[in-house]
């Protein structure tokens, strides 16, 4: 006999929650997935944002090769020009 005074009458459980009402599985579920895909995403971002920097490596260390051969390249010239003015084969 629950109606007596004995016990609380049935009330739904949205009408005790305090502060807010407790979300719905459905809710949770949907805020979970929407996580999951914000994850995904940043995780997308972060090796887009890797393979650039990996790309950018590579081109740093091609710069610094062309360079490299650039200098010697140029160092042989210098020293075939002065070579060939010693010898008097070039008139300047």
């Amino acid at each position: 006999h629950s109606g007596g005074g004995d016990f609380d009458d049935v009330v739904s459980a949205a009408d005790i929650q305090f502060p807010m009402p407790a979300a719905s599985n459905r809710e949770l579920e949907g805020v979970a997935r929407s996580a999951q895909a914000d994850a995904i995403e940043a995780r997308n971002a972060v090796l887009s944002a890797e393979a650039a920097i990996n790309g950018a490596a590579r081109v740093r260390i091609a710069g610094v090769v062309l360079g490299a051969v650039g200098v010697a390249v140029g160092g042989a010239g210098l020293a075939v020009a002065v070579t060939s003015r010693r010898r008097g084969g070039v008139s300047g």
